[in-house]
């Protein structure tokens, strides 16, 4: 009788094992990055404002970073997208090497970009969101871009390192997108500027503009083609024009009153020292400096003229025997001395792209025509470029 009451509990056991049926999942979203790429820049809609003129606002187009995302829904119910999040985590606005801030007056340029970035951010890093709907399918791919772009575009751009993320589907932790390097005014603007700083001599300029750009390298970001571009040009200007100074080349005592004279050129500047037995009479003495080369397709000539108790001097500028006239002005030279001595300095190397030239140092005096006649003169001598 025991046995049966056993038995009989057994299959009362196994009868409630099998009547019990598993609690179904609910269908859940399940999102994925498949790619995150760095577009080249895309045309976006602008408003151009004068604020000192009555015309009507003009509207135009520039061009804008955008950023390419790919996603992919391996769940079996839709998944969205609400917000895409970025956090600054590098901005740093470059050095103006061309002087070209507030070169546009009082123009005003704000684009329609899909998330703008403050001019001045208070910290770093800095939340940006930008709140959106992006539905992805299930088992399905997503794909979609956003542009993005300063509050206000100006002529000089800046380097910004965004780390981007996705909220979706009321998730606590946003789905990691990656980290992008850009510039916030794509176009050759960068470019122009750092030529004009060859220019202008400003050598230094594009030198701490590198270490801008280089600083961007620091986040492991992808970045964009136009900042790839920047930075290659500024570490070839960088390497072209070499912080070191060359080493002078002097002649030996030269006819008087010529005593001595030094020329020396590096990467980055040229410059001369004259020493002279007798005081140059104003208005009446110049200094002229020929330079010749296997290299150089025709001369060098520098000059510098005494006047009341001060020298000056031009830029250095290519020979051209139909053109007897020398430059005697140069903004960016530098020029001291006294009657017995002059020294000049210029920043325009670009005039000398060769490694070694020959120097002759003439001595110079006005006739009664008006023109120059040279009364002294070294001998040649050979600089090397340092």
């Amino acid at each position: 009788m025991r046995m049966w009451t056993v038995i009989a509990g057994l299959v009362g056991v196994i009868g409630l094992i099998v009547t019990i049926s598993p609690i179904e999942r609910e269908p859940t979203p399940s999102l994925q990055l498949r790619r995150f790429e760095v577009h080249d820049p895309r045309s976006t809609d602008a408003v151009l404002t004068d604020p000192t003129r009555s015309q009507p606002d003009e509207h135009i187009e520039i061009d804008s970073n955008a950023l390419d995302i790919s996603v992919f829904n391996s769940g079996d119910q839709a998944a969205l997208v609400t917000e895409i999040e970025v956090r600054v985590l590098y901005a740093a606005p470059l050095q103006d090497c061309a002087l070209m801030q507030g070169g546009g007056g009082d123009l005003m340029v704000e684009a329609h970009y899909d998330l703008k970035i403050p001019n001045q951010l208070p910290e770093l890093p800095h939340r940006l969101t930008k709140p959106v709907s992006f539905e992805v399918n299930p088992r399905e791919n997503g794909r979609f871009a956003i542009t993005l772009g300063p509050e206000h575009d100006g002529p000089i751009p800046s380097v910004y390192v965004l780390d981007v993320a996705l909220v979706h589907d009321g998730q606590k932790s946003p789905l990691p997108v990656g980290k992008a390097a850009v510039l916030d005014s794509p176009g050759d603007g960068g470019l122009l500027q750092f030529d004009a700083a060859v220019d202008r001599g400003d050598y230094d300029c594009f030198e701490e503009n590198l270490d801008i750009l280089e600083g961007a390298d620091e986040f492991d970001a992808k970045p964009s083609r136009d900042l790839q571009q920047l930075r290659s040009h500024v570490k070839r200007l960088v390497n072209e024009y070499p912080s070191q100074r060359g080493t002078p080349a002097c002649t030996g005592p030269s006819s008087p009153p010529l005593t001595q004279a030094c020329f020396t050129f590096s990467g980055r500047e040229v410059a001369f020292e004259v020493k002279l037995s007798a005081p140059a009479t104003p208005n009446n003495t110049q200094v002229y400096i020929r330079l010749t080369g296997k290299e150089l397709d025709s001369g060098i000539v520098w000059a510098a003229s005494y006047g009341q108790g001060r020298w000056d001097a031009g830029d250095p500028q290519f020979y051209n025997p139909e053109d007897r006239f020398v430059a005697s002005e140069c903004e960016s030279c530098l020029v001291s001395g006294d009657e017995r001595r002059v020294v000049a300095f210029s920043p325009r190397t670009s005039l000398l792209a060769t490694r070694e030239v020959e120097v002759v140092v003439e001595l110079r005096s006005l006739t009664t025509s008006g023109s120059w006649r040279t009364v002294a003169a070294s001998a040649p001598f050979v600089a090397t470029r340092g």
